[in-house]
């Protein structure tokens, strides 16, 4: 059985650079060990599994160790595959339905925007070591089901954070959040830190972001932008987004996909 496979790097706009996934169209329904399988051997960020259905297509992502609830940008991949080969109509959104849910993809302008449903999300005591482990000045500490989202008084106390990830990786948690109001020429800045792997940059974690939707606004645009300096510590990454009013389908997450050029562009 040969099956097509495709590398794509998400939220960037040219190739090898970004956060890359696989995507593997498949022909029909396939074991979860054989899908784990696939991935383990790509050993990619995130493996996406699109398989078509009835006018929609489901869609499965798994790291090498595990199947994931929800993975961003291995949905901008997914989306990004099925337009540039044909498979799904340019000129339409894409529908997947995943184990998240309904998540719709569209293309505006070169960029894609996936509407995710927002994540849960309440105030929570922190637990022991878990401020200290920040290193700067932390104002509250919410919870979401995988993550600590601490919310910091600057956005750049967001950048200056060198968490300790030796004791992070003690938490009883994926992963630990950083976000503060405002930025430059944005809403919020967020930063998101896995000790337990060095994990590249997903969308995922922005799904908790609606904590900062105080304005009574349905929903939002944000944009993506690049933080170089000063370098986060390893394990960790930055991004900002600019919110705009949009619908009120969930949060809606812009990136751009870089992909292989074909033989005719060489």
């Amino acid at each position: 059985m040969t099956l097509p496979l495709f590398q794509v790097d998400a939220f960037t706009e040219r190739p090898f650079a970004g956060n890359p996934a696989a995507v593997c169209v498949l022909e029909g329904e396939e074991e979860r060990a054989w899908l784990q399988a696939i991935a383990a051997e790509l050993r990619m960020p995130a493996t996406a599994f699109v398989l078509p259905a009835e006018g929609e297509w489901r869609l499965r992502w798994f790291t090498a160790e595990t199947e994931l609830e929800l993975c961003g940008h291995g949905t901008l991949a997914a989306a990004h595959v099925l337009w540039e080969t044909g498979m799904g109509d340019p000129g339409t959104s894409v529908t997947f339905q995943t184990p998240a849910g309904e998540i719709g993809a569209t293309r505006e302008r070169g960029s894609v925007f996936v509407a995710l449903r927002a994540g849960r999300v309440a105030e929570a005591a922190p637990e022991r070591g878990l401020v200290e482990a920040i290193g700067v000045p932390v104002a509250s500490v919410w919870r979401t089901p995988l993550d600590y989202l601490v919310v910091l008084d600057s956005p750049a106390g967001v950048v200056r954070a060198a968490p300790a990830l030796d004791a992070l990786s003690a938490i009883d948690a994926r992963g630990v959040i950083l976000t503060a109001a405002g930025g430059d020429g944005v809403d919020f800045t967020s930063r998101s830190s896995r000790p337990a792997s060095a994990s590249p940059r997903t969308a995922s974690p922005d799904r908790r972001m609606p904590a900062w939707d105080r304005s009574g606004r349905s929903g939002s645009r944000r944009r993506r932008f690049a933080l170089t300096r000063p370098r986060p510590a390893a394990g960790t990454s930055i991004c900002a987004w600019s919110t705009t009013p949009c619908t009120s389908a969930g949060r809606r997450s812009r990136s751009r996909a870089a992909s292989w050029p074909s033989e005719r562009d060489r």
